[in-house]
């Protein structure tokens, strides 16, 4: 029944994709002032952020935008990683950052992304019963927390719970907030 992260979600997320949506991350983290840990604890409650992070922006260009200790970054599992964006990932897990695969489904192409996972997002109203079951099973011996993800009402709680999920996303808890820049005018700094 405790929060244990949100997730940032800006606008351009959702519409844009590659390059530019790197760059409107990139903009937005430094219009907040997220890069400090103090600003992404404000923001989050001190707690951690999880954050959809465009394959453009895996580089260690990152830790120099995103405090890694508060920061699971999130990645489509259904996109294609390069081997260079993967060693991205294994450089930027040893500074510290975590990763989430969302929407994973356990296909060849998605396995190589297994190893940097330390969550799994698992859309609950896009798959059965059986193909949760059927993935827990594939991840069994990996240390990774399941998230389930699109919790929508009380009975989706109930049954992911029943499931063994731990960790639980949706409008069930809570609908997104938008939050404007906090930044006072430089005439007023």
């Amino acid at each position: 029944g405790r929060v244990h992260a949100y997730r940032l979600r800006f606008r351009e997320d959702l519409n844009d994709s590659g390059a530019e949506a790197w760059n409107n991350l990139r903009e937005t983290v430094a219009n907040f002032g997220l890069e400090k840990p103090s600003e992404l604890k404000k923001l989050t409650g001190k707690l951690t952020a999880f954050l959809r992070c465009p394959l453009e922006g895996l580089s260690e260009q990152l830790a120099n935008v995103l405090p890694a200790t508060l920061t699971v970054l999130e990645i489509v599992s259904s996109q294609e990683v390069s081997p260079e964006v993967l060693a991205s990932c294994r450089q930027l897990k040893t500074l510290g950052f975590r990763f989430a695969l969302d929407d994973f489904r356990p296909e060849s192409q998605t396995i190589s992304q297994v190893e940097l996972a330390d969550y799994i997002k698992v859309d609950f109203g896009g798959t059965t019963p059986e193909e949760r079951r059927n993935l827990r099973k594939v991840l069994n011996d990996k240390p990774i927390v399941l998230l389930a993800k699109g919790v929508n009402s009380q009975t989706d709680f109930r049954n992911a719970r029943e499931e063994g999920f731990t960790l639980f996303e949706g409008y069930y808890f809570c609908e997104p907030m938008t939050t404007r820049n906090r930044r006072p005018p430089v005439n007023q700094m």
